[in-house]
């Protein structure tokens, strides 16, 4: 997950992005998918196009979910 590879809680990547630790959680694990406007403010905080944002999210868990590759 790109969270955890960066080493940040939950609750950090949640405060940059301005929303509740919840629903990050929802988008992590796949329960809801984020609007195209959070996408881009995850790809900017993360460091990653949206492109490669969507094919980790896709590759590594098919159901949406925005896991990544473990390195």
């Amino acid at each position: 997950m790109l969270r955890k590879a960066r080493e940040w809680q939950r609750a950090h990547l949640a405060r940059r992005l301005g929303v509740p630790r919840a629903r990050l959680a929802f988008w992590e694990r796949g329960q809801h998918q984020p609007p195209l406007s959070m996408l881009l403010a995850l790809s900017r905080v993360l460091e990653v196009s949206i492109e490669e944002l969507v094919d980790e999210e896709t590759t590594d868990n098919p159901s949406g979910a925005m896991e990544a590759r473990s390195s």
